[in-house]
C-alpha cells in the first residue's frame, strides 16, 4: 500500500515502515537456514560446507548490485515525496535499465571469476567442486535476486514495506517446497538448492510486480524508458557508495572466511553453521537488501 510518509506521526510512520522490513530480513535468513538443513540432510555435510564457503563471496558480489538498487530507489522516494510523478516514473524506468545492465555485467564476471575467488579464499579441495557449481548457478540466475530487490526497493520508496514482506514470505514457502523436491526427490544436490533459491526469488519478484500494476505512479510507458543521461549519472552517483559499502564490508568477511578455511574442513563446517545463527541475531542492525 502506497503511503505518503511526509504526513502523520513520525514515530508511528517509522515503526510501521521498519517492522515489516525487519520481519522480511528475518524470513530471508530463515529460508537460508532451511536451505542449509535440506542440503546437509539430503546431500551431506560436505555439501553443506560447500554452500557455506560461498556465502561471503555471495555477499561481496550480490551485495554490490543490491546496494546499487537501494541507491536507485532514493531518487524515486524523493520525487514521490515532492509529488513529481513524471520524474518518479522516469527514475523507475532508468532503475530498470541500470539493473538489467548490472545483471549482465556482474553476472558474467561472477560466473567466470568465482572459481578463482574461491581459490584465493583457500576453499578446501573437498568442497571446491560443489562450491563452484552452486555459485555459478546463483550468479547465472542473479537477475532473479536483483529484480526482487529492485522491485522491493521501489515499493519501499513509495512507503510500502508490507508488500515486500508478503513476497518474501511467499518466496520462503516456495523455496522450502522446491528444496525438498529438487534435493530429496530429483537428487540434484547443491544445484537443486541453488535453483530452488533462484526460482523462489523469481516468485517474489512476480508478486511484487503483480502488486505494482495497480499503483498509478508506476504505470510506465515507452517515453519513460528514453535514455536520460543526467538522471542516470545522478542515480549512479547515489547508488555506488551504497554498493561499495556493501562490498567493503563483505571483503572483510571474505578475508575471515579464508583464514578459517586454512584451519581445515572441520573449522569450515563449524564456521558456516555459526554464521547462520549470527546472521539472524544481527538483523535488527542490518539494512534491508
Amino acid at each position: 500500500m502506497v503511503q505518503d510518509m511526509t504526513k502523520g506521526s513520525p514515530v508511528k510512520i517509522i515503526l510501521m515502515f521498519a517492522l515489516p522490513m525487519l520481519a522480511g530480513n528475518i524470513f530471508q535468513q530463515f529460508y537460508n537456514i532451511v536451505d542449509s538443513i535440506v542440503v546437509s540432510h539430503g546431500v551431506g555435510v560436505n555439501a553443506f560446507a560447500s554452500v557455506g564457503c560461498t556465502s561471503s563471496m555471495n555477499f561481496f558480489i550480490i551485495g554490490f548490485v543490491m546496494g546499487l538498487c537501494q541507491g536507485f530507489s532514493i531518487l524515486i522516494s524523493q520525487y514521490f515525496g515532492a509529488g513529481d510523478i513524471v520524474n518518479l516514473k522516469k527514475s523507475a524506468a532508468m532503475s530498470i535499465l541500470l539493473a538489467v545492465f548490472s545483471v549482465v555485467i556482474v553476472g558474467v564476471l561472477a560466473v567466470i571469476f568465482s572459481p578463482g575467488i574461491l581459490t584465493l579464499m583457500q576453499t578446501p579441495g573437498l568442497y571446491m567442486a560443489d562450491a563452484v557449481l552452486y555459485s555459478r548457478i546463483v550468479y547465472g540466475c542473479i537477475g532473479c535476486m536483483v529484480f526482487y530487490n529492485l522491485t522491493s526497493s521501489i515499493l519501499r520508496a513509495l512507503g510500502d514495506s508490507r508488500t515486500p514482506l508478503i513476497s518474501i514470505i511467499i518466496s520462503c514457502f516456495v523455496n522450502i517446497g522446491l528444496d525438498l523436491l529438487f534435493v530429496f526427490v530429483f537428487h540434484w544436490g547443491v544445484a537443486g538448492a541453488a535453483a530452488a533459491t533462484a526460482l523462489a526469488q523469481l516468485s517474489a519478484t512476480g508478486f511484487n510486480l503483480f502488486r505494482m500494476k495497480d499503483i498509478h505512479q508506476l504505470r510506465l510507458s515507452g517515453k519513460d524508458f528514453r535514455i536520460d543521461l543526467p538522471l542516470i549519472k545522478r542515480m549512479i552517483v547515489i547508488g555506488c557508495p551504497m554498493a561499495f559499502q556493501n562490498s567493503v564490508t563483505a571483503l572483510g568477511v571474505m578475508i575471515l572466511q579464508g583464514s578459517v578455511n586454512r584451519l581445515g574442513e572441520v573449522y569450515t563446517v563449524a564456521y558456516a553453521s555459526g554464521c547462520k545463527i549470527v546472521n539472524i541475531i544481527q538483523q535488527p542492525m542490518q539494512p534491508s537488501v
